[in-house]
């Protein structure tokens, strides 16, 4: 482990493993779908062009996040399963370990892929996917950090100055006292590191994704949808079954995303309370040294 990372992980900690407001995106996307749909019945006002008459596929987004367009047999089974993913309520009665297994369940259960009704409507169901996979992805990431937070940031505060050698020998020193596996601190700082770098991956990429979304969506959809039924008016139309389905299913990985967010959130609890408690023991532990 570099001398860089060390001092990254010692001064900032967590600070920058933000996760993104679900709260205000939710509302944001939920506010586009409410808004697609409600005018979806609109008489068109633009003539069909050639162009129009099929979707356009997504964009560099799904290249980035796996997403993808279902075919036609992909659609027709996804459209026909029926299923119910955990609500809230059922979901916070739940063990943490049971939490994660619900959520991959349906998380598996609706699947990865977007349903092609229209370009503009192709993009907002993506940016929902890809937040739920993003969220769904950090859960490991942040429990590792939670499970390894106070035994990692004692070790580095007290060996905190040390040359990447010495902290190499500090280490190996260690663990040749560890009575079990579990006790070395070189597999924990490893597994910190890791999923340190791993939270800040997916967010930066997050972030790009939903920043690509945007000015790829503008605020047509958001704030003014009669030019964008203007451009696609025809193919909601045509796809109005899908539209249902596809606004049903954009809510419920909404909602996946939620369930998700708790668990992250019960993780960065935790590590807030052992920082507390670490650093009313380096306060207690400072009058002594002097």
């Amino acid at each position: 482990m570099s001398n860089k990372i060390l001092i990254l992980l010692l001064g900032i900690g967590l600070t920058g493993c933000k996760s993104t407001d679900i709260q205000s995106f939710q509302q944001a996307v939920s506010q586009a779908t409410t808004n697609i749909v409600n005018n979806a019945n609109n008489k068109p006002q633009a003539k069909k062009s050639k162009q129009q008459q099929t979707a356009n596929r997504l964009s560099i987004v799904d290249t980035i996040s796996g997403v993808h367009l279902l075919d036609d047999g992909q659609t027709r089974e996804l459209i026909e399963q029926d299923y119910q993913i955990i609500t809230p309520e059922a979901f916070a009665t739940l063990e943490r370990a049971e939490k994660e297994t619900r959520l991959k369940q349906d998380m598996d259960t609706l699947g990865f892929g977007v349903l092609n009704i229209s370009n503009t409507f192709n993009k907002v169901q993506q940016t929902a996917l890809v937040y739920a996979k993003q969220q769904y992805d950090l859960i490991e990431s942040y429990n590792t950090l939670a499970l390894n937070h106070r035994d990692v940031q004692s070790f580095l505060r007290a060996n905190q100055g040390k040359s990447e050698k010495e902290l190499s020998l500090a280490i190996a020193e260690f663990d040749k006292g560890a009575k079990k596996p579990s006790e070395k601190i070189a597999p924990k700082i490893k597994a910190y590191e890791k999923a340190n770098q791993q939270i800040f991956n997916k967010n930066a990429e997050l972030t790009a994704i939903i920043t690509l979304q945007v000015l790829e969506l503008g605020t047509v959809v958001l704030d003014d949808p009669s030019q964008f039924l203007k451009m696609e008016g025809l193919l909601l139309l045509a796809n109005y079954y899908k539209v249902e389905k596809a606004s049903s299913i954009l809510m419920d990985r909404l909602t996946l995303a939620q369930h998700a967010n708790t668990l992250i959130a019960d993780d960065k609890a935790l590590i807030d309370i052992t920082k507390q408690i670490q650093l009313k023991q380096n306060q207690r532990a400072q009058p002594q040294r002097k």
